[in-house]
């Protein structure tokens, strides 16, 4: 017989089960949620579950309505009046019970196609259980799911810096310098910020509340140069004002700007319990997008409404394509340009972002797209760069913040148009024209490479949350994918200077500042790592196949894509080299496009006796998407001097 659970052999439980006035804790009663026994006599399921203070084992005397009123007077206390109200479940921490504190909190999150985490588990050139390495040092578990495929993410927040009880939050919550020290982050928000997302301009200022003063403060408050301590304490402020004021319930415009706000700096929406920062910044921008529809903003063409509809749109797709869902705005396209020829810019680009994130990486993928709407994809993204005026263009390691964030973006979209379309890494249907070939990558491979060097000499870049570190990542994948198939070191040079930029910013960091936010940035480190440590040469086993980049389109075997092919350098090739691959390897991507020149090896005396190692003795995994066009008459005589054959692919 199975022994009693602890709930059932507890008298004092078991009393006030049955005493109706003390069947819920506090925090029950508050959330008018069922209050039921745990295996803990100290907590109840709901509060084990959020890892929050539990007053289920106290009786309600004198002594429990003092410990609960101790907490409110110390919260009103610390906000000196900015703060008003019940006690909510984030006021329980700061009381929190010793045993209570040691509960994990895991936060899952739905990760999809266009994530950093899942490009890199479904790229070939990055071996799985360096993927695994890398997410477990972080705290994080990945686990790919094929139907539909997205990665889902779990996380331990118990390890992250939630407190907000600090002594020294509480001494900047009560200076009498407190006033102007929000003043002081407000205009590097007006400074700074809003010229890149003017969700508040200066000459809205006037009519600001409080609550929209304390979110721009916020935003200021998560740049390298403030203490964590304003920003705890700022962030501690405005969830108590989403809370208490109804921020996210009253339609009016001022809600709308605090909302997207908060947006901005994923470490804004960390708190305890089991939902993830990310989907409390989803939902964030979803319900800032409802507003403003309610509030008609989506069919203004003048003035602030369009100019917040514009920022809804962009926040919305940005953040879409970092988690890889969705965009939820309807339409981010506007009839009228403005007097920010930037802005207008960005919300055009940030348009041609969601009409791709719909296109290629929806739930149906590129199985319902014809290759007409590809190219014309394509060619409406090239039209953007041509049209831009002369003062956006990127120039260069010394253009602007604009032109460069402008470029930043297009190349990360440009890398996402072709990602599913890497033949050699992926089965892509035959329909398509749509290639990664030479020349694109002489586009954007250089592209990519001007964006890192821009973006090393720019530490603003790394502080734009909803964009840069992204953007960023991409274009570090594309220069580690490039080296991993070409071994070119200017690939891992471009990664160390990228590396070195981050670590850079990181270091002006105090210990436990928007961890979040810095969480972004380690794939850039991790990529270089892998390049430096040759973790490409790693032997692959069939069972190291990625996820598929999008539905429609198959990933390859590693041991096939990867360790069948070989490059060989020659800078007098119009590619820079000669592809050898084994025979294996050489009949299994017939499928590339027309003209792609494969090397194959001796010819085998039996079908089932194939020369499955390289023909010449040089390091693998060199190739860079596209194929070679041809080999000229020098190389093809040391080619039959070898005794290697050639074998075109018929596409």
């Amino acid at each position: 017989m199975s022994s009693p659970r602890p709930s059932d052999t507890t008298p004092n439980r078991r009393k006030r089960r049955n005493d109706g006035a003390l069947q819920a804790c506090d925090r029950c009663r508050t959330k008018k949620t069922r209050c039921e026994p745990s295996d803990r006599e100290d907590l109840c399921q709901p509060c084990s579950s959020a890892s929050a203070r539990c007053t289920y084992d106290m009786p309600l005397t004198a002594a429990r309505s003092k410990r609960i009123r101790r907490g409110l007077e110390r919260a009103t206390t610390a906000v000196e009046g900015d703060v008003s109200g019940d006690q909510s479940e984030d006021d329980g921490r700061h009381d929190d019970h010793p045993i209570a504190a040691t509960v994990p909190r895991l936060t899952v999150r739905r990760e999809g196609f266009t994530s950093i985490s899942y490009i890199l588990h479904s790229a070939p050139t990055i071996p799985l259980h360096r993927l695994t390495e890398n997410d477990e040092s972080h705290g994080y578990a990945m686990s790919a799911q094929h139907s539909p495929s997205h990665m889902l993410v779990t996380m331990d927040t118990s390890t992250l810096p939630l407190s907000e009880d600090d002594s020294a939050m509480l001494r900047s919550l009560r200076t009498v310098s407190w006033d102007e020290v929000v003043s002081r982050l407000v205009e590097v928000y007006l400074a700074q910020i809003s010229p890149t997302m003017p969700i508040v301009t200066r000459e809205e200022m006037m009519h600001a509340g409080s609550t929209l003063r304390h979110a721009m403060a916020a935003v200021a408050a998560a740049r390298k140069a403030c203490p964590r301590e304003v920003f705890v304490a700022l962030r501690y402020i405005l969830r108590q004002d989403i809370a208490t004021k109804d921020i996210a319930l009253d339609p009016i415009r001022e809600n709308v700007q605090i909302l997207l706000l908060t947006c901005l700096v994923d470490d804004l929406a960390l708190q305890a319990g089991a939902a993830a920062p990310l989907s409390i910044v989803r939902l964030r921008v979803s319900t800032a997008i409802q507003m403003a529809q309610d509030l008609g903003m989506a069919e203004a063409t003048t003035g602030v409404d369009a100019r917040l509809w514009r920022c809804c749109g962009v926040l919305d797709t940005w953040h879409a394509a970092r988690i890889g869902h969705a965009p939820i705005a309807p339409s981010l396209q506007s009839t009228s340009a403005t007097d920010d020829s930037f802005f207008d810019a960005l919300s055009t680009l940030s348009g041609l972002l969601a009409r791709l994130l719909r296109l290629v990486y929806g739930v149906s993928g590129v199985t319902r797209v014809s290759d007409h709407e590809l190219l014309t994809f394509r060619d409406d993204l090239r039209l953007w760069k041509d049209q831009l005026p002369d003062v956006l263009r990127f120039n260069g390691i010394w253009s602007s913040l604009q032109a460069g964030l402008l470029h930043l973006a297009h190349t990360a979209i440009t890398i996402l148009l072709y990602r599913p379309f890497m033949r050699w890494s992926f089965i892509c249907p035959e329909h398509f024209t749509l290639d990664l070939d030479l020349p694109v990558w002489n586009q954007l491979y250089p592209a990519s490479r001007a964006a890192i060097e821009w973006a090393s000499n720019r530490d603003e870049v790394m502080d734009l949350g909803c964009l840069g570190p992204y953007a960023l990542a991409l274009c570090a994948f594309l220069q580690f994918h490039t080296w991993a198939r070409r071994r070119e070191w200017e690939g891992v040079s471009m990664l160390g200077k990228a590396s070195q930029a981050v670590e850079r910013w990181t270091q002006q960091m105090a210990e436990g500042h928007i961890v979040l936010h810095l969480s972004q940035l380690h794939v850039i480190p991790f990529l270089h790592r892998l390049a430096t440590t040759d973790a490409a040469t790693t032997s692959y086993q069939q069972t190291d196949r990625g996820v598929d980049p999008t539905p429609g389109v198959l990933n390859r075997l590693p041991e096939t894509s990867i360790a069948g092919v070989t490059f060989i350098r020659d800078p007098s090739l119009p590619n820079g080299g000669v592809l050898v691959a084994t025979q294996k390897a050489a009949r299994e991507v017939k499928d590339l496009p027309p003209g792609t020149l494969i090397i194959g090896g001796p010819p085998a005396a039996e079908d089932g006796a194939l020369d499955v190692q390289a023909p010449v003795d040089v390091l693998p995994v060199n190739m860079f998407e596209g194929g070679s066009t041809g080999v000229t008459p020098d190389w093809q005589a040391t080619l039959d001097a070898l005794g290697i054959s050639t074998f075109s692919t018929t596409g």
